[in-house]
């Protein structure tokens, strides 16, 4: 059931499942997968399992596995023998490192066949973890975040750095915001004080960067169990039991646009429905920006563009530069440009 979140899937389209209690058998031609990671083929066959050793107390005093999903870690993370990891986690406490290129099958006595099962977090773990420059990050129920350095196939076996709170019931999954490989952010959802949005420095963790505890205006509308926030262009969304919360910067300077000119020749009369033009002006953007795949977006770094009210979309930003494509449904005629950063306009 995975605590809300759902399975993983690679390049090649295999599915990747964390099961929860049941029977674990697979005699006499049956086909029970209780408390197993199992990766499936693209067609939905089962392909390899992994199933822990102690499988049957799992289940008889439900701590299932189940209760968390399986991160599938970059090739960075892995080693020469075993490139390809797979670390999942559930109600036990016990954390796993496994090669999901071969999962190990049912497990006898102990957990040989997996590259760590360490009962390490010392309370249950719904939902995901996440996996950042090297670390894993982990939220369990009535206990400190932590971060473990995965490195070379190896799982540490104790904590990088921890968080200085508690994440309360149910614990927290955590998510990661980062300009590529620098300034990384871990934001969680807690139950503390029922609800509360928490952020901590992904190179180690310790006092919290932001709380929404600290400011009555930033309290949460009201938790919902297994919430995970979402990141995006600089801001972050938080789902409630009555809203949408939205969490961003609140002192951005207003837009100035000074030019609108056609992106190649600077003539500002040379604009037509389908074109690129570049606008000038001051405090265009929060930060310099570029589209990074096709179709453009209308949306990039808190910064959007409508001309004659439709989304334009963006291939660069700075704080004095726009280059956006004028969108092809704007009619021939004076047309109204406007442009919003971080929710004020010119």
């Amino acid at each position: 059931w995975n605590a809300g979140a759902g399975p993983a899937a690679d390049e090649l389209g295999n599915i990747y499942a964390v099961s929860a209690n049941g029977i674990a058998d697979l005699s006499n031609g049956r086909h029970e997968y209780g408390d197993s990671v199992i990766r499936l083929n693209p067609n939905l066959t089962v392909a390899d399992y992994f199933t822990p050793f102690n499988q049957a107390d799992l289940n008889l005093y439900d701590v299932d596995l189940g209760s968390s999903t399986a991160i599938l870690l970059p090739a960075s993370a892995g080693g020469v023998e075993h490139p390809y990891l797979l670390a999942t986690a559930g109600k036990e406490g016990r954390l796993y490192l496994l090669d999901r290129n071969h999962l190990g099958g049912a497990q006898s006595e102990s957990d040989s066949g997996a590259l760590a099962s360490l009962p390490i977090l010392g309370h249950s773990l719904f939902g995901a973890a996440a996996y950042f420059n090297g670390s894993l990050f982990v939220a369990p129920e009535f206990a400190m975040m932590r971060a473990y350095k995965i490195s070379n196939g190896e799982l540490g076996s104790v904590p990088d750095s921890t968080a200085s709170f508690a994440a309360g019931a149910l614990g927290a999954t955590p998510s990661i915001s980062a300009n590529g490989a620098e300034n990384g952010v871990v934001w969680i959802v807690t139950a503390n004080s029922n609800g509360a949005l928490e952020a901590y420095r992904a190179d180690g963790l310790g006092q919290p960067l932001y709380s929404s505890l600290d400011n009555p205006a930033d309290s949460l509308d009201g938790l919902v169990e297994f919430s995970v926030p979402t990141i995006a262009d600089g801001k972050v969304y938080v789902g409630t039991q009555s809203a949408l919360e939205v969490y961003g910067l609140i002192s951005a300077p207003t837009p100035n646009v000074l030019a609108a000119t056609n992106a190649a020749s600077y003539d500002p009369r040379a604009i037509a429905p389908g074109s690129l033009i570049s606008l000038f002006g001051t405090d265009l953007s929060l930060i310099t920006a570029s589209a990074g795949s096709i179709p453009l977006p209308v949306s990039l770094a808190d910064v959007s563009v409508s001309i004659t009210g439709i989304p334009a979309p963006l291939l660069y930003l700075s704080p004095r530069q726009l280059n956006v494509q004028v969108p092809v449904e704007v009619a021939p005629g004076p047309a109204q440009l406007t442009v919003r950063v971080a929710g004020r306009l010119s």
